[in-house]
Order: structure tokens, then sequence, then C-alpha cells
């Protein structure tokens, strides 16, 4: 096969640092070298989370952490508020309806952000076990007001929990100052390491919950691990604490503000590009996130081989333009689906394609990406100036090289 850009957003690109870490012969993860390694990946994970509330590390994708946040804290019958911004927070929905909790929804149009007055209006008229968001969409390329929402719910009974699998490590995710009560992450976002771990945070004020829910998950029990901490209750994925470690080690060598800053950097390059090659972004500049970028697709020639395939014409734009890019040797991301009601379906499938710019993808990465994506458009016959991509990401790399050079 050969060696692909992963400018998707997640999993990402795994630097061979990390790589070799996987590789280490394996100790026996009840000794007292391995709980050591865990204690120093805990700490890491607390600076990055930025918070002094406990952390605690899951073997299982994003996902798991994801269930142990609603498991935890959720019984049958509860009212739980959540935020629908795209798929995985409409996946926060399905997970709280799953242990019989109740959702009472906020709708978020697709490449939106919430009205933080939304969550004040229903949580000023009933009373919520949890408020639910995601961060950063990666579904559609925007970041949602977490500290705005934060200072609301602190002022209620309800947990705060949001999902940051997205931004941390790419973003400023700020867990104490955002009152943020449940955070979770994941392994293969910004941190860049393969999936199969995710990491979540537990203020006191959510243990007070946690400690009085009579049914607990067996698996994902957090009274479990703060009982056991700095050790996990079941053996953990030893290899990938190795490639943890080295993350957080690659992570603190540049400086987490120096890393949010490169982000940002690689965004803008990828955004300013894309206008410039005559593509519509799908997301406003000021709700945009970090991490991943969603473009519209647009009216293409569609190749011959893919034209006659008995498949809808979305799917055949779809196709034809990330395949196009595969051949160039860059990998993007499709567009996806989620539930937001029992009545309403969101489908960003064949409209837009998403370029993740996260965890150890730098300059470079996006230059190659735009000149591949300009030699795609240019097959495909869309109508641009061509070099205008790569021209105007190279002036926002000129802008910042002093910040790239610091990095």
């Amino acid at each position: 096969m050969n060696k692909l850009l992963l400018m998707t957003p997640g999993p990402t690109f795994v630097p061979e640092k990390i790589l070799r870490a996987l590789s280490k012969p394996l100790v026996h993860h009840r000794e007292e070298e391995f709980t050591v390694l865990l204690s120093n990946c805990y700490e890491g994970l607390k600076k990055v989370f930025e918070t002094k509330n406990d952390v605690f590390i899951l073997t299982g994708s994003g996902t798991s952490a994801m269930d142990a946040a609603v498991s935890n804290v959720v019984n049958k019958g509860d009212n739980v508020l959540c935020v629908v911004s795209g798929k995985f927070s409409s996946r926060l929905k399905e997970i709280v309806e799953n242990y019989g909790g109740k959702p009472e929804v906020v709708d978020v149009e697709p490449g939106g952000i919430v009205n933080p007055e939304k969550v004040r209006e229903k949580l000023d008229k009933k009373e919520f076990k949890a408020v639910t968001m995601v961060h950063n969409n990666t579904s559609t390329g925007s970041v949602n007001p977490v500290k705005e929402v934060g200072e609301i719910v602190k002022e209620h009974e309800a947990l705060f929990i949001v999902d940051t699998v997205s931004s941390l490590g790419g973003d400023n995710v700020e867990v104490d100052k955002r009152h943020i009560d449940i955070c979770f992450a994941g392994s293969q976002k910004c941190l860049a390491l393969p999936p199969g771990l995710s990491f979540i945070t537990v203020s006191e004020k959510a243990w007070e919950v946690i400690e009085k829910k009579k049914s607990k998950p067996y698996y994902l029990n957090l009274q479990n691990y703060k009982q056991k901490h700095p050790q996990t209750p079941f053996t953990i994925a030893i290899n990938m604490i190795y490639a943890l470690n080295e993350s957080l080690n690659l992570v603190f060598e540049e400086g987490l503000s120096n890393r949010i800053k490169r982000h940002q950097i690689c965004q803008e390059m990828v955004r300013e590009a894309v206008k410039a090659l005559n593509l519509n972004l799908f997301v406003e500049d000021k709700v945009a996130s970090k991490t991943v970028t969603s473009v519209e697709i647009p009216p293409l020639t569609i190749p011959q081989e893919i034209e006659k395939l008995n498949i809808s014409l979305k799917k055949k734009r779809d196709k034809a333009l990330r395949e196009t890019l595969k051949r160039y040797g860059v990998l993007v991301a499709k567009g996806q689906s989620w539930n937001v009601t029992k009545d309403k379906r969101v489908d960003l499938f064949g409209k837009i394609f998403r370029i993740g710019h996260m965890g150890f993808i730098y300059p470079r990465h996006v230059l190659k990406t735009i000149s591949a994506l300009e030699l795609t458009l240019k097959e495909l016959k869309h109508e641009f100036k061509e070099g205008e991509g790569i021209t105007k990401a190279q002036e926002i790399l000129e802008k910042n090289m002093k910040h790239i050079n610091e990095i």
C-alpha cells in the first residue's frame, strides 16, 4: 500500500517516535515500573486538560469515555439537556436514551454553534441531571462556546459533560476555567496516537452524583478507577501507554500554547487556500475549528469509470473528489450524517469533504494537501486560478514564520 498523508479528522498521522514507543517490550502492568509510567501520564493529561480534577485512562476508543460519562451519572427517567450540533453530540443523546434517560434537544443548525441563551432558557424552566455538548464538531468544523455555556450551567444543579475528543491538544480546553464537570477525549486525534485509549476527567461536583448512583456500569465504573488509582481495575493497553507517554513528552517539548498556535496557523492556511480555489467553506471563520475544515463539494466533471456506477450523484461527486485526491497521496474524509431528533436527520455526505489538520500536522503537510487538491480540481475541471491556493497558504505561512521557528 502506498503511504498516504492522513489529513482526516482522526485517526491522524502518527510520528515515528510514537510508533517506536508502541514496539517496546511488554512489562507486567502491576509492576511498580509501570505504575510510575501511568502516574506520569495522568499528570501530563491534567496539564493538557488544564485541570486539577481526577483524570483516568480507559482502554477503549473515545466512545467508551462518552459511555462512561453518561452511564456513571444518568439514572432511568433523568432529564438530560443535549446540545446536538453534529454526529457525536447526537451519539451522546443516543447513549442517554440507552440508559433510560430522557434527552431534551437543543438543536444547532449544521455548521453553526449553540446559542448559550437557549441553554439558559431550558435550565431555568426545568431540572436536568446534566447538559451534554461537543466542543469541537468534526462533523462540521465548528467550535461550540463551551466557556459561555459553562458559566450558565455552573449556576444550576446540572453537571456539564463535554466531549473534547477532537480538540484536546489542539485547542484550549481549560476544564477548570470552563466549569466542566466531566470532560473526555480520545487517543487518535490531536494527541496523534492510534485508536484505543480514551481519557476522562471528573470534578468534585460530579463525584457527588456518581457516588449516589445505585446502578453502576461494570467495566466503566469510575468509582473503581478512583479506588485503584494510579493503577487500573482491569488490564490496560500497555503499549498504548508507552505511546501516550511519548506523545505527552512531545506536546510539552513543543509547548501547549505553541502547539495550539500551530494548529491555528494550519487552519488559516487551509481556509485561505480553499477560498482562493473558488470553493465554499461550510463554516464561517468566526466559529471555525482549529483542527478540521469542512469544504463544500463543487459541481465536478465526473470520470467515466465513476459515472457508470449505479450510485447517487452525490456519491459520485464524493468518490470522484476523494479518490482523485488519494491518487495524489492525500486522504481526506467524507461528510457525515446524524439524527437530531426522531423526526429530523442531517446528511452531509456528498455535500462536504473534511480536511483534518490536527496532531502532528505541520505547514509542510498543509502545502502538500493544497497542492494535491489543486491537481485534483484541475483534473475534475473545476474552475479556479492555478497556483492561487498554494500562494495563499504560503502567504499565511510567511506571516507566521516567527511562530513556526519557535515551534
